[in-house]
């Protein structure tokens, strides 16, 4: 039966074709230590942990489990209280993931809020710009369609919606006259001469 191969072994053989940088990239970009709750800081020197401690060589746990005591083993050497998301049964797998209190995400939502309003209102500073233009434009737009609202209600009071509809505009671009001779010119002049005398 082959001796099975350790953590330490991989980095043995890992050694030789993968530098230190690319290795330390590697596992602190590991998809599996991202849904432990640790910042991307800390992944790094819990990725060399497991360097000194090398599973049991009689039964091999399944890689979660191995990673899962791995990380509270970090935690408790770096004083990090971390919560198991979900249990791993026997034919492997796991549910759930790292475990946060509502209370807690929706302040963090709100500092997160009151941050990015704060970046706003800097940047708009910075920029000699008011945020409030376009609210004091539509207040200024709003007063006047009252303004001209009421002029027409009233005058609607006054003298009826017969009124109104006859007054409006009823200009038809199909019966303007066009002059294009002398003649038709003449005409006009002496049309407006007779009413003008009349």
């Amino acid at each position: 039966m082959p001796e099975p191969v350790t953590l330490p072994t991989m980095y043995a053989h890992s050694s030789k074709s993968v530098n230190d940088s690319s290795r330390s990239t590697f596992w602190s970009r590991s998809p599996m230590l991202r849904p432990i709750g640790l910042p991307a800081c800390r992944r790094l020197p819990l990725s060399q942990l497991p360097a000194s401690q090398s599973p049991p060589r009689s039964s091999i746990p399944p890689d979660k489990l191995y990673l899962d005591s791995v990380v509270q083993a970090y935690g408790k050497h770096s004083g990090i209280t971390l919560s198991q998301g979900g249990v791993t049964g026997a034919a492997g797998g796991s549910a759930g993931g790292a475990m946060i209190n509502s209370e807690e995400f929706e302040k963090f939502q709100q500092s997160q809020g009151a941050f990015v309003s704060q970046q706003l209102k800097i940047l708009l500073r910075y920029l000699e710009r008011d945020s409030r233009d376009g609210y004091r434009l539509h207040e200024l737009k709003h007063a006047d369609y009252m303004r001209v609202q009421d002029e027409l209600d009233s005058t609607q009071k006054e003298h009826g919606k017969n009124y109104l509809q006859g007054i409006q505009p009823a200009f038809d671009p199909l019966k303007a006259c066009h002059f294009d001779s002398a003649w038709n010119w003449a005409r006009q002049t002496a049309l407006n001469m007779f009413f003008d005398i009349i």
